[in-house]
């Protein structure tokens, strides 16, 4: 699926840039994990992003069945959806897959900021932030799910490695172009589980990593949603 807003000037695009300057981010020795929401008791409170309940919640979710898809960006407003292989697309899962692509393009489309490049180059927990809002905003989206992880990756292409099933996403024949007009990636994997009939909460835990800057240093974010 090809996302195509206004034309833009291709020469202008630097299509060379996997050096973000550092000071666009936080500090890799912060902490930016925090759990918010409605039943929470320790609301505000920064916490070790390996210790509960980051670490069990998100190692459970992983296991489970997951949607994810891959955006290739050109640096400037338009991007690119590629099929990944291996993904399993899942109703529950697709409902807050298309929360995302909208906020996704809103965030490309109206990025105001002309020496940074639009999410890449973005603070990770600012996006955490005002996608948290989007969703939040867009409760029904969740409605149905007792829990959701959300694995958000960002970076430039050459840290894009991902192989499913064995096969790469792009192939060799391919790269050379691809990537000098699409340098730039933003992958989402959706993980869910669905609610028992009774349930109006949703225990959201969202993980932004950039993997070109700041690689193994992620931003973590719990939240309760109420879905009724």
């Amino acid at each position: 699926m090809l996302l195509d807003p206004p034309a833009i000037d291709a020469t202008s695009l630097d299509y060379k840039r996997p050096n973000v300057p550092e000071k666009t981010w936080y500090d890799e020795d912060d902490h930016c994990s925090s759990v918010t929401g409605g039943t929470i008791s320790t609301e505000g409170e920064t916490l070790d992003p390996d210790s509960y309940p980051f670490a069990d919640f998100q190692q459970a979710m992983e296991q489970r069945v997951s949607l994810r898809q891959t955006y290739f960006m050109d640096g400037g407003s338009r991007f690119i959806s590629l099929p990944t292989l291996g993904s399993t697309p899942i109703k529950a899962a697709s409902h807050v897959a298309r929360v995302f692509e909208d906020w996704l393009g809103h965030r490309i489309q109206n990025h105001s900021l002309v020496e940074q490049l639009p999410v890449i180059e973005d603070d990770v927990e600012l996006l955490a932030d005002d996608l948290l809002n989007s969703i939040k905003s867009r409760a029904k989206c969740v409605s149905g799910l007792s829990k959701i992880l959300i694995e958000l990756r960002i970076g430039h292409v050459y840290s894009y490695n991902s192989l499913e099933d064995g096969q790469p996403l792009i192939t060799e024949d391919m790269e050379d172009y691809f990537f000098q007009k699409f340098p730039l990636f933003i992958e989402v994997i959706i993980h869910t589980e669905a609610a028992d009939s009774n349930d109006e909460i949703c225990q959201l835990l969202l993980v932004v990593e950039n993997v070109t800057v700041s690689p193994g240093h992620p931003c973590r974010t719990m939240q309760l949603i109420t879905t009724k």
